[in-house]
């Protein structure tokens, strides 16, 4: 009896194994065929695509000085985002602590190498493209001039307006009547005014962005991350200051 035992078990024994290694094999073919084909893109749960997805889960800005120096090296906007998607994140370049958070991708414009930081600030909706320069330890967010918004949240509304009566009214006369004008004007005007924005408030970061009404008069209005949505708090008529 106990030898017939004994030979259920080397034949359990013997069959668990060959199970863990077709396991195995299968298990290594699919991680050779998910980095052949996707690589570090199309895996969001790798470090790298988790990194990428929180950069492509904000609104990417490009200050515009350093937007013309990128457009004189031959990288245009599309090209920036080409090197989000496309490009490896450089753990070891990169500045993984401290706020911001800044992180060295590197990815092909035209068959060349091209590098670029991407700041995460804490708490902030806002992701700033930078040019590598100096040491990205000590690099951080601009704090002077515009910034042109080149990408934003793939979210159908992402910006969501304080429901204070005063504010209410106030966007009545501003030609807007609900949210989803507003999105769509800061999408195609919006600029940010990186010297009115506060990115150490608490207890959220603040970004004031400029954008034009219907009627061509140039607004700004001071938000901060909320529950996923671009908070706004206020409007202020900015038409007067930018003549």
């Amino acid at each position: 009896m106990e030898a017939f035992f004994l030979l259920i078990k080397i034949v359990f024994m013997q069959s668990m194994l060959r199970r863990f290694k077709f396991f195995g094999i299968g298990f290594v073919i699919g991680m050779i065929f998910v980095f052949f084909f996707f690589g570090n893109r199309g895996c969001s749960w790798l470090p790298g695509g988790r990194v990428k997805t929180t950069i492509a889960g904000k609104v990417i800005v490009v200050e515009e000085n350093t937007l013309n120096k990128l457009a004189k090296k031959g990288v245009s906007k599309k090209d920036i985002l080409t090197v989000l998607n496309k490009g490896d994140v450089d753990f070891g370049s990169s500045k993984k602590q401290g706020n911001p958070q800044v992180y060295l991708i590197d990815g092909e414009v035209d068959g060349k190498k091209t590098s670029l930081w991407f700041t995460i600030p804490r708490d902030g909706f806002v992701s700033e493209v930078r040019i590598p320069e100096g040491n990205i330890q000590s690099a951080k967010n601009s704090t002077t001039g515009f910034a042109e918004m080149i990408h934003f949240p793939n979210v159908k509304a992402w910006v969501f307006v304080d429901p204070k009566p005063e504010l209410n009214d106030g966007l009545t006369a501003l030609d807007y009547g609900n949210e989803k004008e507003v999105q769509k004007a800061l999408m195609k005007t919006g600029r940010i005014d990186f010297s009115k924005s506060n990115l150490l408030a608490e207890p959220n970061p603040e970004h004031y962005i400029v954008f034009k009404s219907k009627s061509n008069k140039i607004l700004g209005t001071r938000c901060f991350w909320y529950q996923d949505h671009v908070k706004i708090s206020n409007f202020f008529d900015e038409t007067q200051s930018s003549k």
